[in-house]
């Protein structure tokens, strides 16, 4: 509903069961069949640098309006600034050397390409792919940098 593609760190995450037919498991019921959300505030890994992203949604007709939005999104916010001071004074200084998403953009995307190839065809056995990504960092602990 809130998503469009002049916004395209805009997210939607969840989750499709595999089998819509079998019976639903435990963890399944309070979802139903699917269940999807686009989180609040997000943190974005970029080329070159990063960025702390918010989402704010509202909409007046369906009693959620725009100061219910910024109350709720000033209450988490106060829940991530507070969790990361705690953090900041007790984790030890931490250098990253390198960091690598595993598979990179492009053999993510050539994987997408010929799974969707594969399912289009007329006898394809294939109906779903579920895609997954690691990141691999090297750091050192205790390390103080110098600028």
């Amino acid at each position: 509903m809130f998503l469009s593609k002049r916004c395209p760190l805009i997210r939607s995450y969840g989750a499709i069961r595999f089998n819509a037919k079998a019976k639903v498991s435990s963890e399944w019921q309070a979802f139903g069949s699917f269940y999807f959300m686009i989180a609040q505030v997000k943190f974005n890994e970029l080329e070159g640098g990063s960025m702390l992203t918010t989402n704010i949604a509202w909409d007046n007709a369906l009693s959620w309006s725009w100061e219910n939005a910024i109350n709720a999104l000033e209450a988490t916010l106060c829940k991530v600034s507070s969790s990361i001071a705690k953090f900041h004074r007790l984790a030890p200084p931490t250098l990253i050397l390198s960091s690598h998403n595993i598979p990179s953009k492009v053999a993510r995307d050539l994987a997408v390409n010929r799974a969707l190839q594969m399912i289009k065809q007329n006898n394809s056995k294939l109906t779903k792919v579920v895609l997954a990504r690691t990141n691999a960092s090297k750091g050192v602990l205790g390390a103080v940098s110098q600028v």
